[in-house]
C-alpha cells in the first residue's frame, strides 16, 4: 500500500514553484481568451486565509493579468483532498501513459513503493530542475534514508547531487559547525592564557577539561575567572559545571 498523503505543505510548495501547473491539471477550467495566452506565466501563487470561515486553504492561484479573475482565467483555490468543487483523481492521473512530468510530480505521494523510484527517474529524465521538489516527498516516503542515499537510489550522479539545494544546505550546516568549533577553540585558548595569569601554571588534566568545554561554558568561564584568586577557585567552578 502507498504511504498516506503527505502534509498539504508539500503540495503548496509544488504550486508555489509551478503555479501554472493548474493549466495542465485542469485544462477545461481555462477558457479560450481572445488573442494569445501564455499558460506558462498565467498564474502566481499566494497563501491566504479565509477569515470569515476560519479556513486556511493550501494556497490561491491568481491570474497575473487579471488579479480579480476573469471568465477565461478564474481564481483557483488550492485545497488538497477537497470535498466540493473540481476534483482530480490522483490514481487515475498516475495511470495515464506518457504523463507530463509536472503532472507526474503530483502523483509521487500515492505511487506504490516499488514504482516510486522509477516514476521519479522518469520525471527527472525530462525535468531535472524538479529535483528540489522531488527530494522532500521522497524523504517522507523513504523515511530513514538521507538525501544522498535517496539520490543513490535514483541513480543520480554525485555531480548532479552537488548542485542541489539539499546538498548546499548540508554544506552550509557543516561550515557553520566548523565556524563554531573554530570559535570554541579560540575561546579555550584565550581562557587558558587568562587562567595561567591568574592561577599560575595548570596541570594537563585541568587544561584538558577546559579545552573540552562548550562555547557557552567558555563564555561563562571568561566572566567567572575575573573573580578567581587561586587554582582552587577554578577547580570549584569546573566541578559545578560537571553534570
Amino acid at each position: 500500500m502507498p504511504a498516506p498523503l503527505p502534509s498539504d505543505h508539500w503540495y503548496s510548495e509544488v504550486f508555489r514553484a509551478l503555479p501554472d501547473l493548474v493549466c495542465r491539471l485542469l485544462p477545461g477550467l481555462i477558457a479560450a481568451e481572445p488573442g494569445p495566452m501564455d499558460t506558462e506565466t498565467a498564474y502566481s501563487f499566494r497563501p491566504v486565509a479565509l477569515k470569515k470561515v476560519v479556513h486556511h486553504p493550501d494556497g490561491v492561484l491568481w491570474p497575473r493579468q487579471h488579479p480579480g479573475g476573469s471568465e477565461a482565467l478564474p481564481v483557483v483555490i488550492l485545497e488538497v483532498q477537497i470535498c466540493d468543487g473540481t476534483r482530480v483523481d490522483l490514481d487515475a492521473l498516475a495511470s495515464e501513459p506518457d504523463l507530463d512530468p509536472q503532472l507526474a510530480l503530483l502523483t509521487l505521494p500515492i505511487q506504490k513503493e516499488p514504482d516510486l523510484a522509477l516514476c521519479a527517474q522518469r520525471i527527472l529524465a525530462l525535468r531535472p530542475d524538479l529535483i528540489e521538489l522531488i527530494l522532500p516527498i521522497l524523504s517522507e516516503r523513504f523515511q530513514g534514508l538521507s538525501p544522498s542515499q535517496i539520490m543513490a537510489t535514483l541513480g543520480i550522479s554525485k555531480d548532479f547531487w552537488r548542485h542541489t539545494r539539499a546538498f548546499q544546505d548540508i554544506l552550509a550546516e557543516g561550515r557553520e559547525e566548523g565556524r563554531e568549533e573554530g570559535r570554541r577553540r579560540e575561546a579555550s585558548t584565550l581562557a587558558l592564557r587568562q587562567l595561567e595569569r591568574r592561577c599560575g601554571s595548570l596541570d594537563a588534566p585541568t587544561s584538558a577539561r577546559i579545552e573540552a568545554l562548550s562555547l557557552s561554558q567558555l563564555e561563562e568561564l571568561a566572566l567567572a575567572l575575573l573573580d578567581f584568586r587561586s587554582a582552587r577557585d577554578l577547580q570549584t567552578w569546573l566541578e559545578l559545571m560537571e553534570p
